[in-house]
């Protein structure tokens, strides 16, 4: 292979690299010279962070604390068997 030849090939390489560190580093993907956002990253951005009191977290932590000792009775009865 001449120099000339693998210098191209060299610089390609380079350009792809490029590419998909661009890509990467901005979140989104090239296509035709545009760079496109991925989908949920968009959908992420309209949201709002629910804020949930902590009357409702204590409710639902005891919910949960009865669903697992509910599973737990019912592990026990079978095991028994």
């Amino acid at each position: 292979m001449a120099t000339d030849e693998i210098l191209n090939l060299l610089i390609a390489e380079r350009g792809k690299l490029d590419a998909a560190i661009r890509a990467l580093s901005d979140g989104g993907i090239e296509t035709h010279g545009k760079t496109a956002k991925a989908k949920n990253t968009t959908a992420q951005a309209g949201r709002v962070k629910r804020v949930i009191s902590d009357a409702a977290r204590a409710r639902m932590a005891k919910a949960q604390q009865a669903r697992w000792a509910k599973v737990r009775r019912t592990a026990k009865k079978t095991s028994e068997k």
